[in-house]
C-alpha cells in the first residue's frame, strides 16, 4: 500500500495502533446450539434457519429464551451491508475543503414498487422478488458493491435487448432508408440494368427478404444512449437508481446515463431469469420498444 507522504504512513499506523491496543470485546454465545446451525446459504435453507431464529435464542446463562427484539443480522443484503465486510476504522484521511455534499439514494419499497408498475405496467413489482428488485438498480459505486450490483444481469438483459431489436427491425415494414431532406421526390427513377446472360444470380427467397434491412438499421442505432436515457427519465428510474456520484454537482461527467443504461437492462435481464424468455421478450417489444422515439 503505497502513501502519499510519510505523514500519511505515520497517521495511518497510529491508528491501526490505536485498534489494536483496545480491550477485546466480552465473548458472546452463539444464538443456536451447534446441531441446529445452518452452514447451507441457499434460500431454503437460510429461510428456514431464519425462522428458527426468531423463535428460540440463547442468553449467556446457556438457558433458552424467547427473542422478542428483532435481529439487525436478519436484514436482506440490499438493506445492510455485511457485518464481515465492514472495516474496524477507515484508512480514508479527509482533506480540508473536499467535504462533498450529501448523496441520498432511494430506500423505500413503495417507491420501487411504484416504478415497477410505471415501467412494467400495472402489478410490474409482482415480477421479480424483493431481493432481485434490488438487485436490478444497486449499481457497483454503492456502497462499493457490497451489497451486490447488477453488472451480470445488465450484460445478460443487454444481449436479449438486442436479439429482441433485431426481430423488431425485420419485422418492421417500415424499417427502410429514409431519403434525405435536399433530394426531391418526384426526381425519376432509374430503370434497372439489364445483366448479361451467363452470370450467375443470387438465391433469392420470400424468407430471406427482411435480412437487408439489418443493412439500413442496426440494433445498435435502434438502442442508442440518447433513446434509452429519454425513457429511463420518463419513467423515473432515476430516482429509484442506487449508486454514488463521482461529482454531484454534474451527474452527466459522473456518468448517469451509463448507470441508467444497466439498470435498464439489469432490469430485462433479472426479468428473464425469474419468468422466462417469453416474458422477457413481451416487456422488451410492448415496454421498451414501442416506446422509444424511433
Amino acid at each position: 500500500m503505497a502513501f502519499s507522504s510519510p505523514r500519511a504512513g505515520l497517521s495511518i499506523s497510529r491508528r491501526v495502533l490505536q485498534q489494536q491496543c483496545k480491550a477485546p470485546l466480552p465473548f458472546q454465545p452463539f444464538a443456536l446450539p451447534a446441531a441446529a446451525r445452518c452452514f447451507s446459504r441457499s434460500p431454503a435453507r437460510q429461510q428456514e434457519a431464519s425462522s428458527i431464529e426468531d423463535r428460540i435464542t440463547a442468553d449467556p446463562a446457556g438457558d433458552v429464551v424467547a427473542k422478542d427484539a428483532p435481529n439487525e443480522q436478519d436484514m436482506p443484503r440490499w438493506a445492510k451491508t455485511p457485518d464481515r465486510m465492514k472495516a474496524p476504522f477507515s484508512l480514508a484521511i479527509p482533506k480540508e475543503g473536499d467535504e462533498k455534499p450529501a448523496w441520498k439514494v432511494n430506500e423505500d419499497p413503495a417507491v420501487l414498487d411504484e416504478f415497477y408498475d410505471r415501467f412494467l405496467g400495472r402489478g410490474g413489482h409482482k415480477l421479480l422478488p424483493e431481493e432481485l428488485k434490488w438487485l436490478a438498480v444497486t449499481h457497483k459505486s454503492y456502497d462499493q458493491g457490497r451489497r451486490g450490483f447488477n453488472t451480470r444481469l445488465a450484460h445478460f438483459g443487454r444481449q436479449l435487448l438486442i436479439l429482441e431489436a433485431i426481430r423488431f427491425i425485420m419485422a418492421n415494414p417500415a424499417a427502410t432508408r429514409a431519403a434525405p431532406a435536399d433530394e426531391p421526390a418526384d426526381e425519376p427513377v432509374a430503370e434497372p440494368v439489364a445483366e448479361p446472360e451467363g452470370l450467375r444470380q443470387p438465391f433469392e427467397h420470400p424468407a430471406l427478404a427482411n435480412i437487408d434491412k439489418l443493412s439500413l438499421v442496426q440494433p445498435q442505432t435502434l438502442l442508442s444512449q440518447q433513446r434509452l436515457t429519454k425513457l429511463a427519465l420518463r419513467n423515473g428510474l432515476n430516482n429509484v437508481v442506487r449508486w454514488i456520484p463521482r461529482n454531484t454537482k454534474n451527474l452527466d461527467k459522473s456518468g448517469q446515463v451509463i448507470v441508467l443504461h444497466s439498470a435498464l437492462y439489469a432490469i430485462v435481464g433479472a426479468l428473464s431469469l425469474q419468468n422466462g424468455a417469453a416474458v422477457a421478450s413481451r416487456i422488451c417489444r410492448d415496454r421498451i420498444l414501442s416506446r422509444i422515439d424511433i
